[in-house]
């Protein structure tokens, strides 16, 4: 370390100081420093990037990949190409690898033009597009592009009822088979079909594109309170699908009514609903909070909830199988793939794990808040407190170790500490130390501003802003050197099956192990063989059987099962004995009573 700081000294010498100041100069250095130097290796000559057998981005000769990124939105893609040029060595010296590319694919604010159900890209706009690829290519720097963001689906596109689906066709895009073929036609043609004037390749070969979204905050879990409330034909689609998932499942109505029953409500379907005729009604899809349910109601929306958390992960993985084999095998990409819906909800991200090939997830810290049904409109209300006193499900460290799978890379897509917030430096400090000891692959600024009538301090641009901007370069150096080592002990927290579709609240305080340790979830669906520093099991229930260890069995409430009712202790409950503070050994476990199984837990 002291090497490095020798370096920054030596190098800050050499560069005129109002090259800093964002009122003399528009896109002003972050530091003294040109950290470009210190990045000039990490990407040029390696080939693409891959996913190695512990997690982790690789390049084709083995070296591990790690970035330091910050993303362009929107209009800020959409410059003169001496502005982009000036933008680009602006973030090379700062000492980015890499940028995402947002929200580009809208037909108003993007790429795209509507051009009667043809699909059509407004060539000054993708141009732009082109140029940015290259010439952070040229730079050393990755690209990690989006496919749906923005996109406003039409009646021309072949889109019935399209005009209520809105931007990024949240949630439909998942599920609806037009909609998605639509999306492949619009990846070939932009991947691959397309081939970029600037370098004389398409995008699927060009090795300057590293990372690929398929979906930007999308899918049914994020949008679960909306599936009541979806627009037709989409909602009656839905619901026969979550019919035939339940018919599939259970196998009859009676056997459904059987299951859910155990709840403690007689009669849980509706007269007339039955499976075999698509007639059971979507659920509502609410996370319940970590507390005992009240009422057999209660209980009964928690059994409901968990086989729609359950149905949301097989539509989210067959939609995930269906792009990523079209954009493998037809279009030839050849990069790691993502999709990024709640970066806290285990079944959600099991999906992704299971299918793709990273994981993406978010932190906003003083995100502006809005006045009910009033987004993005003024006034905006910030708490303007330090993110040094957050913890729990407000801190860096648990919040993202939360978002992290067992054996798949993280990328934290977008973060920031958003102004007015008096303490965004301290807390850039904060997030750039724990993403070093929690070993996390990327972490991608949001965002870089280029637009010439914007020239002030955003509450998300951070150019003009001498509290985010003027430590991104230091902070950068920090992730990527490990200056910070990443924490000796790797723990993951152990979802059976059982726990996994429990669709309460996800986030516990072992997430708090993230202040001093590696820690990721590991699903599994009935046994688990443990080779982490430490396994601990999510103490949603106790289903599931472990080997090996070291293992540390929790619980949450040792004196009440999953419906809240009393545990008494006979050799024939399926569970594991675990000792109480003050008596001897008891047992906790899971009886089936929210949940079916087919099995011993369904007992």
């Amino acid at each position: 370390m002291v090497g490095l700081w020798a370096w920054l000294l030596l190098q800050a010498a050499v560069v005129t100081p109002p090259l800093l100041d964002p009122n003399v100069v528009e896109f002003p250095d972050s530091s003294l420093v040109d950290f470009g130097p210190l990045r000039d290796g990490d990407r040029k000559g390696h080939g693409y990037l891959k996913v190695d057998g512990q997690g982790h981005f690789v390049w084709a000769d083995g070296r591990r990949a790690r970035f330091w990124g910050i993303n362009v939105a929107v209009e800020s893609v959409f410059q003169p190409f001496d502005r982009i040029d000036t933008c680009v060595e602006r973030i090379r010296r700062a000492g980015f690898n890499l940028v995402r590319i947002h929200h580009v694919d809208g037909t108003d604010r993007g790429i795209l033009k509507p051009d009667g159900g043809r699909l059509a890209f407004d060539e000054p706009r993708l141009k732009c597009l082109d140029y940015w690829i290259d010439r952070l290519g040229r730079a050393g720097i990755g690209v990690y592009l989006d496919l749906l963001d923005f996109r406003e689906f039409s009646g021309a596109d072949g889109v019935l009822n399209a005009s209520a689906l809105g931007r990024g066709a949240k949630p439909y895009a998942v599920f609806d088979d037009k909609l998605i073929a639509l999306q492949q036609l619009y990846a070939k043609a932009l991947l691959r079909d397309h081939v970029n004037p600037f370098n004389g390749m398409p995008y699927a070969d060009d090795p300057a594109v590293v990372m690929l979204e398929l979906f930007d905050e999308n899918g049914l879990f994020i949008r679960r309170r909306d599936w009541s409330k979806l627009a037709s034909p989409f909602v009656e689609a839905l619901s026969q699908r979550w019919n035939a998932f339940l018919l599939k499942r259970y196998g009859s109505t009676e056997a459904l009514a059987a299951a859910w029953a155990r709840s403690g409500v007689p009669q849980p379907l509706f007269p007339g609903q039955r499976v075999e005729a698509g007639t059971v009604s979507l659920p509502e899809f609410n996370l319940a909070l970590d507390t005992p349910p009240e009422s057999a109601v209660d209980r009964l929306r928690r059994a409901q909830a968990s086989d729609a958390a359950r149905f949301a992960y097989e539509v989210h993985r067959a939609y995930f199988r269906t792009m990523r084999d079209y954009l493998r095998k037809d279009v030839g990409v050849k990069v790691p793939l993502s999709a990024v819906g709640d970066g806290q909800i285990v079944p959600d991200l099991l999906s992704v794990a299971e299918e793709l090939d990273f994981i993406g997830t978010n932190y906003y810290w003083d995100h502006p808040a809005f006045r009910a049904a009033r987004e993005w409109q003024l006034p905006y209300f910030f708490r303007c407190n330090s993110p040094l006193t957050a913890a729990g499900s407000e801190a860096f460290a648990p919040i993202v170790a939360a978002a992290r799978m067992s054996r798949k890379p993280l990328v934290v897509r977008e973060w920031n500490h958003c102004f007015p917030n008096p303490d965004r430096a301290t807390g850039m400090l904060d997030a750039a130390a724990y993403a070093a000891l929690q070993d996390v692959d990327a972490m991608v600024l949001f965002t870089y501003g280029t637009i010439p009538t914007q020239r002030k301090i955003g509450l998300f641009d951070v150019h003009q802003d001498p509290a985010r901007w003027g430590v991104a370069g230091v902070l950068g150096e920090v992730f990527m050197s490990q200056a910070v080592a990443p924490a000796r002990r790797r723990v993951e927290i152990a979802f059976s099956d059982v726990d996994t579709f429990l669709f309460k609240d996800y986030h516990t305080d072992l997430h708090n192990l993230a202040w001093t340790s590696r820690v990721a979830t590991r699903c599994f669906p009935a046994e688990l063989t443990c080779d982490a520093d430490l396994t601990i099991n999510s103490g949603r229930s106790s289903a599931g059987v472990y080997h090996g260890g070291p293992l540390l069995l929790s619980r949450q409430d040792p004196s009440l099962n999953t419906a809240c009712e009393p545990v008494w202790v006979t050799p024939s409950h399926f569970g594991y004995p675990l000792p109480l503070a003050q008596g001897g050994p008891d047992l906790y476990y899971w009886d089936g009573t929210l949940l079916y199984d087919q099995g011993v837990h369904s007992r």
